[in-house]
């Protein structure tokens, strides 16, 4: 996959299970960064970026529904892939520094 820790991160983190983690998306998603080394949430922003930009535009969607639709839904929790992928980025940055 071109993009294995967002592939990860969604299959460990966001999987039908993800309530195990924690309540929220935001609770799991820093379940995530308070887990993994700093150089895992650094490949896993890198990722997010070149998904976004590999897919900017009306495919982003369905990009993302090929790729993860069976483990993922963003809009169980009200958002967009793109403003998934957004959020997930803003809520790893700053993990990332030493």
């Amino acid at each position: 996959m071109k993009y294995p820790y967002l592939e990860n991160m969604i299959g460990a983190y966001l999987n039908q299970d993800y309530a195990y983690h924690a309540s929220t998306l935001e609770g799991v998603i820093d379940v995530c960064k308070n887990e993994e080394e700093a150089e895992y949430v650094r490949c896993l922003r890198a990722d997010i970026a070149r998904f976004l930009h590999d897919h900017q535009g009306a495919t982003l969607e369905q990009e993302f529904e090929t790729a993860f639709g069976a483990d993922f839904d963003p809009k169980l929790f009200g958002l967009t892939a793109e403003g998934f992928l957004k959020k997930l980025d803003r809520q790893l940055q700053g993990s990332t520094e030493p």
